[in-house]
């Protein structure tokens, strides 16, 4: 009996040195150590034993045992570590290469347009005027001569937020709050969008005012600069006439032209 318990530690060395696999390593343990295992065998036969014999056969079995579980833990490590850097070897990555491009799309049309009207502008010595989009009243209407009786205010779909306080509706809130500041000359652009649903329009639109304020501004300053942004927007030069009579004002355009 002590010949084959040495006969299965020995096997058992020799087996493990060879195993590159987890399941191989289970199936060696149950082989060994399972409870139809041979070690198990091993000791159902301790009965035929001497009462001189089994303590000392009891004794060598059970350090064979732990001699071969030690083993079998020392060798399951071991193949963890080794999965684990064959794992990490395959999912290496070269922080050098350049990453993915992603598509980030591209700039909304009117985006577009607007940024080479602001082009235009400042290429002509305009400077780009911002204000709040919450306003109050007052810069909206009242510094405008438009009072809260006033039936023009009715034409504008305001959303407001107190009593004295709403969403700007057009670009003269702005135009007042640079005045207030800035004193002549003045070259200024303002952008708003204003709501306003009618038969010919979206119900969203952008509003562009140009002002200039000099203290000898002629007229034929503001004519070549409304002439000059057709002809500078588009690759076809349109009709500065086309353009002028746009205003509001005969008088004007009689003037103008």
């Amino acid at each position: 009996m002590k010949d084959q318990l040495m006969k299965i530690r020995e096997r058992a060395e020799a087996q493990l040195s060879s195993l590159d696999s987890m399941q191989d390593l289970e199936n060696l343990r149950v082989q060994m150590l399972g409870k139809k295992g041979e070690i198990t065998a091993i000791l159902k036969q301790m009965g035929s034993l001497s009462a001189e014999e089994r303590p000392k056969m009891g004794q060598l079995a059970n350090e064979v045992r732990q001699n071969i579980e030690q083993l079998i833990k020392e060798k399951s490590q071991m193949l963890k570590n080794a999965e684990q850097q064959a794992k990490l070897n395959a999912e290496t990555i070269d922080v050098t290469l350049p990453g993915k491009a992603h598509p980030i799309g591209h700039k909304h049309p009117l985006s577009i347009v607007l940024d080479e009207v602001k082009d235009i502008f400042i290429g002509m010595g305009f400077q780009i005027a911002t204000g709040p989009e919450v306003e109050w009243d007052y810069y909206n209407f009242e510094a405008l001569n438009l009072p809260p009786d006033h039936p023009a205010r009715d034409t504008q779909d305001t959303f407001y937020i107190t009593e004295k306080m709403l969403l700007r509706t057009q670009t003269s809130p702005v135009q007042i709050r640079v005045m207030e500041k800035q004193s002549a000359p003045l070259r200024i652009i303002v952008f708003t969008v204003r709501m306003r649903l009618t038969q010919l329009t979206r119900p969203t639109s952008i509003r562009l005012k140009v002002s200039l304020l000099t203290r000898a501004s002629p007229w034929a300053t503001l004519r070549a600069i409304l002439c000059s942004l057709p002809s500078a927007f588009t690759a076809t030069r349109l009709s500065c006439v086309s353009v002028l009579t746009t205003s509001r004002s005969p008088s004007l355009r009689a003037r103008l032209t």
